[in-house]
């Protein structure tokens, strides 16, 4: 008789990439890009399917998964550990891939658990030194730099930012478009949110010499202008 309970109790598992052994309920078969917080199996043992997934019953990593993983690691005062807003951010980043596969209804109505969860590190520059805390899906101010520009623009001011480079937006929208849809707070995206004014930064002084070449192709100008049709 095959005791599955008993890989739940001890660490039976040897998982290849930590060089340890672990119990079924570390690990999962499958995870998306970015999950960080259980150890995967399926890449150490692709052929190995029916026993690790079938028999003993190791899951693979889903939204609801991620969701808990989520909420149990933000319910932590973990601002000050880097090691655990560096988790934090991965799982997000997995609950983003999961929703992109989700149908809308779906994914929006498992959004709704992390409502009032502060959940998204976010930073800002603060005289000088960088500043990071935790805000809320559904409330705080704060925005996504998702652009390369408005990154570079806003990364060091007092604007709070979510603290991801902008080249994981498109990995994050998944995440952004259901929030925006569940909790209908503000616009968040920079360059949606942002107005850009032009602004001289010196004096305007007249270049003869370009006026002079610019000039020289008046006559050109006015002919071409003559032979376009009406």
């Amino acid at each position: 008789m095959f005791h599955s309970n008993a890989f739940k109790h001890d660490a039976l598992i040897f998982h290849p990439p930590t060089q340890k052994w672990r119990t079924s309920s570390e690990c999962v078969w499958e995870a998306k890009r970015g999950f960080a917080t259980r150890f995967i199996l399926a890449d150490a043992y692709p052929d190995q399917k029916h026993l690790f997934h079938e028999c003993l019953k190791i899951p693979n990593a889903d939204a609801d998964m991620v969701l808990q993983l989520i909420v149990d690691i933000s319910r932590r005062n973990i601002v000050r550990d880097a090691s655990a807003v560096s988790r934090l951010k991965l799982l997000l980043l997995a609950l983003s891939c999961h929703l992109a596969e989700l149908p809308d209804f779906e994914g929006q109505r498992k959004i709704q658990k992390l409502e009032g969860q502060h959940i998204i590190p976010v930073c800002r520059m603060e005289n000088g030194v960088r500043t990071t805390k935790l805000m809320r899906l559904d409330w705080d101010f704060w925005f996504y730099a998702d652009s390369k520009r408005h990154f570079e623009a806003f990364s060091d001011t007092e604007v709070w930012l979510a603290d991801f480079p902008y080249s994981q937006w498109y990995d994050m929208q998944h995440l952004y478009v259901a929030g925006s849809k569940v909790f209908r707070r503000r616009e968040r995206r920079l360059s949606k949110a942002a107005k850009e004014t032009k602004a001289l930064r010196k004096s305007l002084e007249l270049n003869e010499y370009w006026t002079n070449v610019l000039a020289s192709k008046g006559v050109f100008l006015r002919r071409y202008d003559k032979c376009s049709p009406a």
